[in-house]
């Protein structure tokens, strides 16, 4: 991004839906909407590419990128995915850019979280997803009165082992103190072990810091589970507070992920969006793998877990401790292929 410019979210929608079919119509009409021609295309969703194993959101992958014939990638980093597009967007030479967030096919969706631990299978009480999907237009340029400046973008990344968490609290009190300035601050709240015990902690520390802090409620506040959508939901119920002071809202990701998003208007701030990093993988490759996982699922729940959670890059190890890092699969050769869950 050129020094002078701004990142700017001059378009947003989002909305939860009753089915896939109920949420590719919306978008649909929403999209035949836009003004102008994106010159990228970034799809996302926090369970990476599994989700093109239904056939009607592959199908309309294929058309969005038939239609608009730009560059288009599918970007995730488990619900942290729509930062992670901001982080895509800002390393190209795009000037303008369409994000997608597919957060739809509540089962292929929930079997994520289940294979993980952290959905709504037994003794797990944890989260059940809620199709919903959405998408924002971003461009680089100067920001026009009134419109959204996306002045930070970061995802805190957990480092594995007894220290990891002492160590990312110190990041997020370090981070929430330096942007403050009387902004507003949105809740990650959801419903996880995890995220209370992050919580709390954060809690305490910030009880401590000589600097008062005013937070917003997560839209999260049960065991519904929005993904990578939850922080433009939030933005659907906060945009008026944007008005008063800043609003950072927080997110988190699966494999000890924390998203920060500070948005502002009316601000000659430029964007402060840090360089990332990101793995690329091959489409065809993770969608067999997933594939095959469905076709033992009526067979073995375990093996159906175990390939899923194995497929899945965001919970692996090896990315733990790496902020702002992201997975990339490029799209541009998309075939069609896709199995009803």
């Amino acid at each position: 991004m050129r020094c002078n410019d701004q990142m700017i979210l001059s378009q947003f929608w989002a909305e939860k839906v009753d089915s896939v079919t109920h949420g590719l119509t919306q978008l649909h009409e929403k999209l035949a909407t836009l003004t102008e021609k994106p010159e990228q295309v970034i799809f996302v969703s926090a369970g990476e590419v599994k989700p093109l194993l239904n056939p009607d959101i592959l199908a309309f992958c294929e058309d969005i990128t038939r239609n608009f014939q730009c560059k288009t990638d599918f970007i995730s980093a488990a619900c942290t995915s729509l930062h992670a597009s901001i982080f895509h967007f800002n390393s190209s030479l795009s000037n303008n850019c369409l994000v997608i967030l597919l957060e739809l096919d509540q089962k292929l969706q929930q079997g994520c979280l289940n294979a993980l631990g952290v959905g709504n299978s037994e003794n797990q009480d944890g989260l059940t997803v809620n199709d919903c999907i959405g998408f924002c237009f971003l461009e680089k340029r100067a920001a026009l009165i009134q419109e959204i400046v996306i002045e930070q973008c970061q995802i805190f990344s957990q480092p594995t082992g007894i220290p990891g968490m002492p160590k990312l609290l110190n990041q997020l009190v370090t981070h929430i103190e330096n942007v403050q300035s009387d902004g507003f601050f949105v809740s990650f709240d959801i419903s996880s072990v995890w995220g209370g015990k992050l919580k709390a902690a954060l809690k305490n520390r910030l009880k401590k810091s000589e600097k008062t802090t005013c937070w917003l409620s997560s839209i999260e506040t049960d065991h519904r589970h929005y993904l990578s959508l939850k922080p433009i939901l939030e933005l659907n119920n906060y945009r008026h507070q944007l008005n008063k002071k800043p609003l950072t809202l927080f997110t988190l990701g699966g494999g000890g992920r924390v998203g920060s998003l500070r948005l502002s208007i009316n601000t000659c701030n430029k964007s402060q969006i840090d360089d990332a990093s990101f793995n690329e993988f091959c489409l065809t490759t993770d969608r067999a793998l997933y594939q095959q996982s469905i076709n033992v699922k009526p067979h073995s729940l375990q093996a159906y877990h175990a390939i899923v959670k194995a497929t899945l890059k965001y919970p692996q190890l090896q990315y733990r401790g790496i902020n702002n890092h992201y997975f990339r699969w490029p799209l541009n050769s998309i075939n069609q292929a896709g199995v009803k869950s």
